[in-house]
């Protein structure tokens, strides 16, 4: 009877392991097997399972029908970054008008915009951008927003807006 209940302990304990490990290994995977090796642990702890092949059995069994039958709709409920779109953020801020707070120049990365409140370094397509005057983006560098001055008209529409 001890035997069953440390190894049915260790089984829980396994399980929990698992459980909080999905945490750190994204995919609602390893969830399921901590969640079958605690029940696994439960039923040796009853004398369900008497060894430890026919507990590894069970395990595995449980474990694979709870991924079958759960994994999808906790998928639903928790909707990971698999749906992300790499370039959304750049699709949003192209287009955008911005402010030049430091003089923009096509030969180099020095000057600056702001961009929602945020300091950005740009860079101008050709010639250079005074400090005060407006620019729009038309891309994005990794921290860099490429920009052309705007057209009197894009003022007119972003204050519009």
């Amino acid at each position: 009877m001890e035997s069953n209940l440390s190894m049915g302990l260790a089984w829980i304990v396994f399980g929990i392991g698992l459980v909080v490990a999905e945490f750190f290994v994204p995919g609602a995977i390893v969830v399921f097997f901590g969640v079958g090796a605690i029940l696994t642990g439960l039923a040796v702890m009853m004398a369900l399972l008497v060894d430890l092949p026919m507990a590894l059995l069970f395990w595995a069994v449980t474990s694979t029908l709870l991924v079958l039958a759960f994994r999808g709709q906790i998928k639903r409920w928790f909707p990971s970054l698999e749906k992300y779109e790499p370039g959304d953020e750049e699709n949003i801020l192209i287009g955008t008008i911005v402010e030049v707070i430091r003089e923009v120049h096509s030969d180099n990365e020095e000057g600056r915009v702001r961009y929602q409140g945020t300091s950005w370094k740009a860079k101008a397509a050709s010639g250079s951008l005074a400090v005060g005057s407006h620019a729009k983006i038309t891309g994005r560098s990794n921290l860099l927003l490429h920009v052309v001055a705007a057209r009197a008209d894009e003022l007119s529409d972003s204050q519009s807006t």
